[in-house]
Order: C-alpha cells, then sequence, then structure tokens
C-alpha cells in the first residue's frame, strides 16, 4: 500500500469506508481504544471480550492484538457516567488489528460508541506489515518501561578502556 494512501485524514469514518470500498477489497484496520481506569481487571477483561464480540460479529480476522494496560494519558478524558460527568487523566489502553469488507467499519465504529466502558476509540487503516512490525519489537508496546541509557564520561571510558589493556597484557 503506499505511503500516500495510509496517511489520508479523514474527519468521519463513513469518509474512510467510501474511499476504501470503491476499492473493493478487504483492508487491515486497527482500533485503538480506552477504557475507564477505575473497573477491576475482570471488569477490563470483560469489555475486552465485548469489544472482540463486536469484531467478530462484523466478520473481521484478527492480525495482532495488545492487551489493554493502564496508563497516564496526555490529557484527562471526560465522560458521562450514570448521569455523572467524570474525568479520567489514565486508563487502560489496548488495539486491536483486523482485515475486514470496508463496509463492516462503520457497524464496528457504532458498536464502540455503545460500549459504557470504553471513553474513547479510534478506527485507522493500517497493514500487516506494520503490525507484524510492532508485534516484533516489544520496545514499541504501550506502557513499556523506557529503557534508561547510562551516561558515561570520557573519563570514565578511557580508565575502562585502559584497564581492558593492562588485563590482556597479563
Amino acid at each position: 500500500m503506499e505511503t500516500q494512501e495510509m496517511n489520508e485524514e479523514f474527519t468521519d469514518i463513513s469518509d474512510l469506508v467510501a474511499a476504501d470500498d470503491e476499492k473493493n477489497t478487504m483492508q487491515v484496520y486497527e482500533v485503538g481504544y480506552h477504557v475507564i481506569p477505575t473497573l477491576s481487571e475482570a471488569e477490563v477483561a470483560q469489555t475486552v471480550a465485548s469489544i472482540a464480540g463486536a469484531l467478530k460479529k462484523a466478520g473481521v480476522d484478527v492480525v495482532g492484538q495488545r492487551e489493554p494496560v493502564l496508563v497516564d494519558l496526555a490529557y484527562a478524558i471526560e465522560k458521562k457516567i450514570e448521569g455523572t460527568l467524570r474525568s479520567f487523566p489514565t486508563a487502560y489502553f489496548g488495539w486491536v488489528a483486523f482485515e475486514v469488507a470496508p463496509q463492516a467499519v462503520t457497524t464496528i465504529d457504532e458498536a464502540l460508541k455503545g460500549e459504557e466502558h470504553v471513553l474513547r476509540h479510534l478506527i485507522i487503516k493500517t497493514s500487516r506489515d506494520t503490525v507484524a512490525a510492532v508485534l516484533a519489537d516489544p520496545s514499541l508496546d504501550v506502557g513499556s518501561p523506557e529503557v534508561e541509557e547510562e551516561v558515561v564520561s570520557e573519563g570514565e571510558l578511557d580508565e575502562a578502556l585502559e584497564n581492558l589493556e593492562e588485563k590482556s597484557e597479563v
């Protein structure tokens, strides 16, 4: 798939579907979602199962996925729950990549809008190769610990090299 096609911006899911539907072929999409952080692990699992059920009902072929992990959000997301507007600075983030006929994307979007525990979701077009690359590199996982680089001064490096030279001469 050409990069230009992959980077097209659509303001509405129906625009994305219409553009893909013209090609009349199965497409690979990814849905990223945030689940409210106040749920128990069992309730998060139930929400993920409900999302998986909506995808299965739409006839998707799952290409890859990551289970939700609790993450700090760049900004708080608000959602009305039981009549009260609540603000969430954290959420469980997960994603599923899948292949499906473009006509099914609108159905998936509507199903996710109806999920009471989903704060927000986004459906994008992707490719099998991109999904495989992300799955192969654990450092790209959301919520994975950042690797801190150890800073070594030039003097410490020179000293370490001298010690190695001394040991190799013995």
